[in-house]
């Protein structure tokens, strides 16, 4: 005779309670795979859709921007119309370079209503003053000179350096974690610090700008270790990566050797690899940068144009503000002659 307490009945049929609760077990685990194969069905999509999306904008902003740019030059030169001058015309040349990267010869011909020997002649006049270097079809940006030692590089536009920095010190809030690197830009607001009269904390891979603070009575600071580049005044590698993930930076103030389209660049993979992971773990960077380097490009990439969310420059620059509102980053100019808070 069957006990009721160990069987139960279904449909009719008689069967034994364990296997029951088995039955419904494996009917539950059945319909819990199904909706967790629905859901990560659904996120795949999602994703999938969201990346097309996103090459789709990349495309439309760049040829967006080519046909904006295209507009904004014909607009200054029309094949029918009156030709410029020689100097005009190459003045422009490097003018497009700077904000492209490179351009063709076909290119050039077309838009400056001119023949190919008169614009190969113009790109050797350019290449000889060292504002550009020819190649086969056209023409490249130059690379910045070598990398000079921190003292000559700090005595470079020094004047338009400070009236950066004295802007960058408005950028910094009560009681904000930030980074400065070794660049002389961005030494030259921690020299200005004190003006600030805000109470900060200094994270910082350079040894002249702890030093420098390090008596300073609102500013609390933390020097990274690592190995140092004598040539830079910087501390990096592994030691000084690793030290950085134990911090919380509100913003960074990254130096770079220069500003493209295509974004930053410095002289050394070593410094771009630690100035990288900075700015991945910063809420906001800020970009101090004269306009010297602006259009130059590096030896080293540092980051995409986009991952900036302030430049701090000293002299407007119609490619550079493109750029900016291309990529939503905000803009602001110092005024050397103005030196005061």
């Amino acid at each position: 005779m069957l006990s009721r307490k160990n069987h139960v009945k279904d449909n009719g049929l008689i069967i034994p309670r364990a296997l029951r609760c088995a039955i419904d077990v494996h009917a539950l685990h059945i319909r819990f795979l199904t909706v967790s194969c629905m859901f990560t069905l659904f996120y795949f999509l999602k994703q999938s859709i969201i990346y097309k999306q996103k090459k789709v904008n990349r495309k439309y902003l760049q040829i967006s921007e080519h046909i904006c740019y295209t507009e904004d030059m014909n607009t200054k030169h029309r094949p029918h119309e009156e030709p410029i001058f020689a100097d005009e015309r190459q003045q422009q040349i490097v003018d497009l370079i700077v904000a492209r990267g490179k351009v063709r010869t076909a290119q050039l011909t077309t838009l400056f209503g001119v023949t190919e020997p008169t614009l190969r002649k113009d790109l050797s006049v350019l290449e000889e003053r060292g504002l550009l270097k020819r190649t086969h079809g056209g023409a490249v940006s130059v690379r910045p000179p070598r990398e000079q030692e921190v003292a000559n590089r700090a005595a470079h536009n020094a004047e338009a350096k400070q009236a950066i920095a004295l802007a960058c010190l408005q950028e910094i809030g009560e009681r904000d974690a930030i980074f400065l690197d070794g660049g002389t830009t961005v030494f030259q607001i921690a020299r200005n610090l004190e003006r600030s009269g805000r109470y900060v904390t200094v994270l910082t891979n350079a040894p002249a700008v702890a030093e420098i603070i390090a008596d300073l009575p609102t500013v609390t600071h933390v020097l990274l270790g690592g190995y140092l580049r004598r040539i830079s005044g910087s501390l990096v590698g592994p030691l000084a990566l690793e030290n950085l993930t134990r911090f919380t930076i509100n913003t960074a103030f990254i130096g770079v050797g220069g500003l493209s389209e295509s974004g930053c660049t410095v002289a050394d993979l070593n410094e771009a690899q630690l100035k990288a992971a900075v700015i991945a773990q910063a809420q906001r960077v800020i970009l101090p940068l004269d306009h010297t380097k602006v259009g130059t490009v590096d030896f080293a990439r540092v980051c995409g144009i986009d991952e900036i969310d302030v430049v701090v420059t000293d002299q407007e620059n119609l490619y550079l503000q493109k750029w900016c509102s291309s990529h939503n980053i905000r803009l602001v100019v110092a005024s050397p002659t103005s030196q005061g808070m």
